[in-house]
């Protein structure tokens, strides 16, 4: 299996992982990037704390959970923080071991990372789909294309 196909079934199962987690990969992470305009709020680093919980709140919204929906929201989005702690104790091992790895460690690390995000969305997958059968249609149409968008493509369903 090359770096690149690891790369990509890491990517795919880690935003599948988090309903939409889009963001950086660990290598992005890791490089030093600008600083950023003194108007512009930096945005936090994917699976930190505060990334999590802005994402959690901003589907939350977006999805429109009712009261009655809202303790399996809260299964949703508890689910979600411990994936990203999960990926973010890896992500942090990745980071401060990153110059002195050679292909191998690199390649088991990455390893490791698609299994840890397969994990996750294994346990993620129960968890949202109670709440996605509690859902309206118009609900369910939102979260549809929520989970399409973030995954790059649409959703067809053939009709």
């Amino acid at each position: 299996m090359t770096i690149k196909s690891i790369k990509l079934l890491m990517f795919a199962t880690v935003t599948a992982t988090s309903l939409v987690l889009v963001g950086i990969s660990p290598i992005a992470r890791a490089q030093e990037t600008p600083a950023p305009a003194a108007t512009e709020q930096p945005k936090p680093a994917r699976y930190s704390a505060d990334w999590i919980e802005r994402r959690t709140t901003q589907l939350h919204a977006r999805l429109h959970i009712t009261a009655e929906q809202e303790a399996a929201w809260n299964d949703v989005a508890s689910t979600m923080r411990d994936n990203a702690k999960s990926m973010q104790v890896l992500i942090d091992r990745w980071a401060s071991q990153a110059a002195k790895m050679t292909a191998l460690d690199s390649l088991r690390l990455h390893g490791e990372m698609a299994e840890e995000s397969a994990k996750g969305q294994h346990k993620l997958i129960p968890a949202f789909e109670k709440l996605y059968n509690m859902m309206q249609d118009e609900q369910k149409k939102i979260a549809d294309e929520v989970f399409a968008r973030h995954e790059g493509r649409r959703h067809h369903k053939n009709k």
